[in-house]
């Protein structure tokens, strides 16, 4: 097996292994009947842009992206389901989730004209493009709420299972990059690794707190 294809398998397993590491967040929000401080935006964030590399992977008909993100969407339409059964207020996820929305009424019919009437590269390149900024949106998505981490030096809005596999993720992405010397691929991991360091920094500086304690 060559080199490229050793980190290719490597980059799909750790793909895997983050659309699997909200269950445990899941499977807590469920004995808890509650989901706490934790945030939503990681798993929006996650969702849209698993849409939109669907779209991308259906428009360059590629078969790995149009699988990997076909089971994606799947799962986080349920981690979602469960977060809403659970959340407080839904307010903020109904926000996030409005925005995908308007983002996909606008990005779509916008790359199709272009796919249809200009170039079919440059509506690829524009995708491509936006997919990007999403990725790293998933990766700077638990900062969210950066200001309350620092303010209650309290962690239990962050999930560690997803920023740990996130920060896999983004190491064997950016080295997948590096191998095949893709640009596009190095540019959003290489800052999601930068990002989630920094998430993994807040996890060992901060505790993590029940709701409404602060760390004396």
């Amino acid at each position: 097996m060559e080199l490229e294809e050793i980190f290719a398998l490597a980059a799909s397993t750790s793909n895997l292994i983050c659309y699997a590491s909200p269950l445990f967040a899941s499977i807590e929000f469920y004995k808890q009947k509650t989901t706490g401080n934790t945030a939503s935006l990681p798993l929006v964030s996650t969702f849209s842009s698993s849409i939109f590399w669907l779209v991308y992977g259906l428009l360059s008909v590629n078969s790995m992206l149009i699988r990997i993100n076909s089971f994606s969407l799947f799962l986080f339409t349920i981690y979602i389901a469960i977060y809403y059964a659970y959340c407080h207020t839904a307010v903020q996820l109904f926000s996030e989730l409005r925005f995908v929305f308007y983002l996909a009424l606008f990005v779509f019919p916008s790359v199709a004209l272009v796919h249809r009437f200009v170039d079919a590269h440059k509506a690829m390149l524009a995708m491509g493009l936006v997919c990007n900024s999403l990725t790293i949106s998933v990766y700077a998505a638990p900062l969210g709420t950066l200001q309350e981490v620092i303010k209650q030096r309290n962690t239990s809005s962050m999930s560690p299972p997803l920023i740990l596999a996130n920060w896999l993720s983004a190491a064997v992405w950016s080295a997948y990059g590096i191998v095949i010397n893709d640009i596009f691929i190095i540019v959003p991991n290489s800052l999601g690794l930068v990002l989630c360091s920094i998430q993994c920094g807040l996890l060992l500086v901060y505790p993590r707190l029940p709701t409404g304690k602060k760390d004396e």
